[in-house]
């Protein structure tokens, strides 16, 4: 976890990276992320379609371990309306799976049922995050709606929302403001990371600076502690949140928060929106006591690369984290299409973190 020599002579890549063009840039990715020298084991999910859900992507699961199950929720769409401007034609449905890790280190998944977000038609509800505190099953979600109060209906609001997962639907508790906390606020509020720790639910809200938002029980939030702080790195663009933490216990290491965050590329000179960008993930690991960021790996674990299947190329999100005796499962929707899940051993991404 300590620089070395290797890592001095990869930053110094920085100096000539600024002047590389857009696929350059993108090759000088993807040949650090396939020398990560990490074992990954992909393993493909749930197909656009698959038991007659999502006839056009299964996609950006969340999930929750609660005992020897792990609880799925995927972001099924019937129509590719969202992905190309029109988000409140077609809603997402969340479709639920239970699974289990196999012997041999597989996650089973179950069957796939729709399960009942219970949010209003005026809302656009999508990409369900799971996680458990004091007993009860949490989900953070992306929520979509206008602002317009008439037509042409423009601009959009995307809040944080927060809900209790029950047997059969989820029941809404609030949307978290931040601006309640004194901090500002943006007309997109996405990407937060929730866990809990001790008695209150806390959350990443942004890595650059780092600041955690602490909540009480039924999502209000109480207060905040930022830290300035930039990661340095290859890229321009901001580092975001992915999946919500996990608690991991590295060998000869103190127990540790662990999440992925990532950043994007433009494959070409031309590209521009959310929907023609390259993402590449990263590891980041946080003190369970301070909530400091302690750790990352500076070469991108996964990512979309050139070329990633589905119908946009180069989508690789993930958005939910398993721990199960020696791997780390990172799920992840694939070209906004399909899911996967990809196995690695927790040895391997120890040996890819340096100090920050």
């Amino acid at each position: 976890m300590d620089h070395n020599d290797e890592f001095l002579r990869w930053t110094n890549i920085k100096d000539v990276f600024s002047n590389m063009s857009a696929p350059e840039k993108l090759k000088t990715f993807d040949h650090f992320k396939n020398s990560n020298e990490i074992d990954i084991d992909e393993f493909n999910i749930f197909e656009p379609g698959d038991q007659g859900f999502g006839s056009s992507s299964i996609i950006n699961p969340g999930c929750v371990g609660t005992g020897h199950c792990i609880r799925f929720v995927f972001r099924g769409e019937d129509t590719d309306a969202s992905f190309n401007g029109y988000l409140m034609t077609e809603k997402a449905k969340s479709l639920f799976s239970d699974a289990h890790i196999s012997e041999e280190d597989e996650i089973i998944f179950g069957p796939l049922s729709e399960f009942d977000h219970n949010m209003p038609s005026a809302c656009r509800p999508e990409d369900w995050r799971l996680f458990s505190h004091k007993g009860r099953i949490y989900s953070n979600y992306s929520n979509y709606y206008y602002l317009d109060r008439g037509y042409p209906q423009k601009t959009v609001r995307c809040s944080m929302g927060l809900s209790v997962v029950l047997e059969k639907r989820m029941q809404f508790l609030r949307e978290c403001d931040p601006s309640r906390i004194g901090m500002g606020e943006s007309l997109l509020e996405k990407n937060w990371a929730f866990f809990s720790h001790g008695d209150r639910i806390k959350a990443v809200y942004c890595c650059e600076p780092w600041i955690v938002i602490t909540f009480d029980d039924s999502g209000n939030p109480l207060s905040y502690d930022r830290q300035n702080f930039k990661i340095p790195r290859l890229g321009s663009q901001y580092m975001a949140c992915s999946p919500n933490p996990r608690e991991v216990q590295f060998e000869d290491m103190e127990p540790c928060y662990l999440m992925f965050i990532h950043q994007y590329l433009y494959p070409d000179s031309t590209s521009k929106g959310s929907r023609k960008r390259t993402y590449y993930q990263h590891a980041l690991t946080f003190d369970k006591e301070t909530l400091r960021p302690t750790a990352w790996t500076p070469k991108p674990i996964l990512g979309g690369g050139v070329s990633t299947p589905g119908q946009f190329s180069g989508v690789l999100y993930v958005s939910s984290l398993v721990v199960k005796r020696q791997y780390l499962y990172a799920i992840a929707g694939i070209g906004d299409s399909s899911s996967s899940y990809f196995r690695m051993p927790l040895e391997d991404i120890k040996k890819n973190l340096y100090r920050l």
